[in-house]
């Protein structure tokens, strides 16, 4: 886990939370009360203040704290600060003065005061709203038709207001006090640490599973609170002493289980288009997603609160299993919706994201990879120097192939085949495609058959990326070829981009010198790329499977040593002879 800035604001420390290389183990003694702490101050007190007073550790707590610091070598020992100052912590705190007589270090950890005010004054700007709403529906009378609309606006406000508390006092809250407990772990010249923190109950579960992401040991232990002798009712005072000293309160320390029910694997599909592509949600449960959840014409607009809505309802460990994969036809869009995708993060609320909009990145790579074997099969490899021409190389796939090949050293040139092209857009596209591949992409127009075979004549490796059932390279500008050549096409619909490359051929030679890669032998390529990637994501548990991404993975893919396949013998039924 990268560490990230999630919250500053003028001195105020920075939350930064990062996965320790130690050896370390958190015992989490869940205490008999929730520490009190609020983000905005409650406007209703407790009906009796002396209610607070119960909030403090019993004496058979702190028998089970002694108990664990004697059976375990505890190097530290933490417990929530709250809404005390570290005088009154250390001060007017039982187990201050225990550790302290134990010769044990004992720290507050809790959220940064600065930042806490900071969420606050966002909070009480809302309840404000929401107490002014309240106020405008006093004054109003029975029947005033705009009582209703002005419910629903402080509904809203007050469910908002709600949300944002809940999220702080958990999420945000949680994410400060694991910080605070993991500086202290980082902070010991020791290999292996044993640390004992001392949680608010409503704290232990997301606590809990936020500390296990940052390769800590956590054993979390309950004191459950056992009375015996005490009568079911007693009266008077002095009966109620006569019954304590006559009773016996035991403390039985509970170790809970780690695991429970494991979140699901879910897949959010977030599409520029109209229809989201059937094919890839296919994939994703067959690489073993659980839940797909697809959403159609997503903008930048509506990603960022899309993907925050997702991984803040699961929390940091249902975040590692949440994966988000972007796709469409609008290739701006898309790059612009990563970004927001992306920005929606921080740690620990990170998730995995693959792009790859309308398959152009895996359908690059598998195309690229293709070529790359073919050219080692007759001796064209390596291809630095080479010189790649790819028709229709203006597109998504076109684009993507474009700056592979010259990421790997080739002479690339994309070409625009479609005759009312704009050829300023064309020039820009090649900008554009050098830019992001940090080397040049020449980009022409050639629309009738010879202004192709000027382009292609003296390329190694002519690619055709167009659209599907339109033909490229006619069979009298094939025939016209001379040397070593690599010719590979995506088109699966007749006819062919280019003239005889069919889409069962993988390095078939169709002329002298002259060797074709169809869509088939691509596109099972690019079938095995996508599952690899949707398995190898949803492992990952954070990052971004990008074009170079894709590409490196997939070369991993056919680089791995293969498993031979056991065989079993087939069952052979004889029939008895008559």
């Amino acid at each position: 886990m990268e560490g990230d800035t999630y919250l500053t604001v003028g001195s105020m420390k920075v939350l930064e939370l990062k996965p320790t290389k130690k050896k370390a183990t958190v015992i989490m003694l869940e205490k008999e009360y929730d520490e009190p702490w609020w983000v905005l101050e409650p406007a209703v007190k407790p009906a009796n203040p002396l209610l607070e007073r119960l909030k403090r550790p019993s004496i058979a707590f702190i028998e089970l704290v002694k108990k664990i610091v004697e059976e375990n070598k505890v190097d530290f020992a933490t417990e929530e600060l709250g809404l005390r100052g570290e005088k009154e912590f250390y001060e007017g705190n039982v187990l201050a003065r225990f550790f302290k007589k134990k010769g044990i270090p004992f720290y507050p950890v809790d959220m940064d005061e600065a930042a806490r005010l900071y969420l606050a004054a966002g909070l009480e700007n809302r309840r404000a709203m929401r107490n002014m709403i309240l106020d405008e529906l006093a004054k109003l009378p029975d029947g005033d038709w705009r009582r209703e609309y002005l419910l629903a606006y402080g509904q809203y406000l007050q469910q908002e207001l709600e949300k944002q508390e809940q999220e702080i006092t958990y999420n945000v809250r949680e994410s400060w006090i694991a910080m605070g407990i993991m500086d202290h772990i980082n902070k010991l010249e020791k290999d292996e640490v044993t640390v004992l923190h001392i949680s608010s109950p409503r704290h232990m579960k997301g606590l809990s599973e936020l500390l296990s992401s940052l390769n800590v040991n956590v054993v979390p232990v309950r004191a459950e609170k056992k009375v015996e002798g005490l009568p079911e009712a007693v009266k008077g005072r002095d009966e109620v002493y006569a019954a304590i000293r006559a009773g016996r309160i035991q403390v039985i320390p509970v170790v809970q289980k780690k695991k429970g029910p494991e979140p699901p694997y879910i897949l959010f599909f977030l599409d520029t288009d109209e229809q989201v592509s059937p094919f890839d949600i296919c994939m994703a449960y067959d690489a073993g997603f659980d839940i797909v959840v697809p959403y159609e014409k997503v903008t930048p607009q509506t990603a960022r609160s899309l993907v925050q809505d997702a991984i803040f309802s699961r929390g940091p460990k249902g975040a590692k299993r949440t994966n988000f994969f972007i796709g469409g036809g609008n290739l701006e869009l898309v790059k612009k919706i990563v970004k927001e995708v992306v920005g929606a993060m921080f740690p620990p609320f990170e998730a995995t994201v693959i792009v790859d909009p309308r398959g152009a990145n895996t359908t690059a790579a598998a195309m690229v990879l293709k070529v790359v074997k073919g050219a080692r099969k007759i001796g064209l490899h390596p291809l630095e120097g080479k010189k790649a021409v790819i028709l229709g190389g203006t597109g998504r796939v076109g684009g993507s192939v474009a700056v592979l090949l010259a990421r790997m050293g080739c002479d690339v040139t994309i070409v625009e085949t479609y005759p009312p092209a704009d050829m300023e857009w064309v020039k820009a596209r090649g900008k554009e495609l050098s830019e992001e591949a940090g080397a040049e992409i020449k980009a022409v127009k050639a629309t009738t058959q010879d202004e192709i075979y000027e382009v292609v004549k003296d390329a190694q490796l002519i690619l055709a990326t167009g659209v599907a059932g339109v033909q490229l390279m006619a069979e009298e500008t094939v025939k016209k070829l001379s040397g070593k050549k690599i010719l590979a096409d995506v088109n699966a619909v007749p006819p062919p981009g280019i003239a005889g490359v069919k889409p069962k051929h993988d390095m078939k030679e169709i002329s002298p010198g002259v060797y074709g890669i169809g869509a088939l032998a691509i596109g099972d390529l690019k079938y095995k790329i996508e599952r690899h990637i949707l398995v190898e994501a949803k492992k990952a548990k954070k990052g971004v499977y990008d074009l170079e991404k894709i590409f490196s993975e997939a070369k991993k893919m056919l680089e791995a040593p293969k498993v031979e396949e056991v065989k079993i013998p087939k069952v052979i039924e004889v029939a008895a002879s008559s």
